[in-house]
């Protein structure tokens, strides 16, 4: 892989949760070795949180950044780890974000992951 730039829409989607996170595994490992910068657009924040070091959520129409928060957790990240406080504690405050009183929890949100470092 000699790309720097990797961009990806909703990959992972159309497979079953026990793939999703076995290629959620070989991503972080192809990442830890090549290093490209990945945009990762899914609208699955249990993915985005494994996979990204940033996370900025988008809300539909008009569409913007309504969050944008730096992923603490150390790599290589593991399957077990995503059922742990603080990950759960990331997951639920991004989807807090996208729910206002201005914004109702049926607003469309997507999160973008990126990973540069």
């Amino acid at each position: 892989m000699s790309r720097k730039l990797l961009m990806l829409d909703e990959p992972f989607g159309a497979l079953d949760q026990f793939t999703r996170e076995e290629l959620w595994s070989i991503m972080q490992e192809l990442w830890t070795i090549h290093r490209p910068t990945v945009l990762l657009v899914t609208h699955d924040l249990k993915e985005a949180a494994f996979l990204a070091n940033r996370i900025c959520v988008m809300a539909a129409r008009p569409g913007r950044i309504i969050d944008d928060s730096v992923v603490p957790f150390a790599r290589p990240r593991t399957v077990s780890m995503t059922y742990e406080p603080d990950f759960v504690a990331l997951t639920h405050k991004l989807r807090e974000s996208s729910s206002t009183p201005s914004r109702p929890k049926t607003t469309s949100v997507t999160a973008v992951a990126g990973a540069s470092q």
